[in-house]
């Protein structure tokens, strides 16, 4: 088993090394837009916030925050060039929807975290 482990490790620590500068901005400005729109719905219920907006201005709320926390580290992990506006603005943008598949995948294989992410347990 750990000979299994160690190789799988192997492999992924390779596939990092392997990475260019511009594959780490995508996925830690993505990885940043996830973790921190997931932390502020935790610890800052929306319903406490703004308590007379319908869920579809929380949910407007919630997505504009992801675009700008994975806008902002990509921004400032891509090299210097003509493409490094475009690139954080399109990791912004899509964001959101990368935050929408984690969480539905992750809450149809553990659906008991959805309580536990959302802040509503």
């Amino acid at each position: 088993m750990t000979e299994v482990i160690s190789k799988w490790l192997a492999s992924v620590l390779e596939w990092a090394e392997a990475l260019p500068v511009q594959g780490w901005a995508i996925l830690l400005g993505l990885l940043f837009g996830f973790v921190v729109t997931q932390w502020v719905k935790r610890t800052i219920p929306m319903s406490v916030l703004f308590p007379d907006m319908p869920k579809q201005g929380h949910v407007v709320i919630l997505r504009a925050l992801a675009l700008v926390s994975a806008f902002i580290p990509t921004y400032i992990l891509w090299p210097p060039d003509q493409y490094e506006i475009w690139a954080a603005l399109a990791v912004g943008f899509t964001s959101p929807t990368v935050y929408r598949l984690i969480s539905f995948f992750t809450y149809k294989k553990w659906p008991a975290l959805e309580a536990r992410w959302s802040g509503t347990e």
